[in-house]
């Protein structure tokens, strides 16, 4: 009767080191019941996540920069489109006094 719990035991844990195995980054379902494996598979598994943290953290820093720049160039156009729109309409109205003066 020993033996079978044992068999029942080994196979729960073969089911859970195949499962954290399947985790990219050790932070699957723990592989070790002895503190120092949980200890190392926790530590690998935070040092994953600080290392995907930085990452994303990297990439909204680039993305802020791309929507100021983005922003910046906005600004550019809506400028210059007023500065035509001046422009055109400059050229109505001397177009206009010229028709007048004829």
């Amino acid at each position: 009767k020993g033996e079978k719990g044992d068999s029942g035991q080994d196979e729960e844990r073969l089911e859970i080191q195949s499962a954290a195995k399947k985790e990219p980054d050790d932070c699957g379902p723990l592989m070790g019941s002895h503190p120092a494996e949980v200890r190392a598979q926790v530590l690998r598994c935070l040092k994953e996540r600080k290392r995907q943290a930085g990452k994303v953290q990297e990439t909204l820093q680039n993305r802020a920069v791309q929507e100021r720049l983005l922003a910046d160039e906005s600004d550019k156009v809506e400028k210059l489109t007023k500065e035509i729109g001046d422009i055109n309409a400059m050229k109505a109205a001397y177009l206009n006094d010229e028709q007048i003066v004829k």
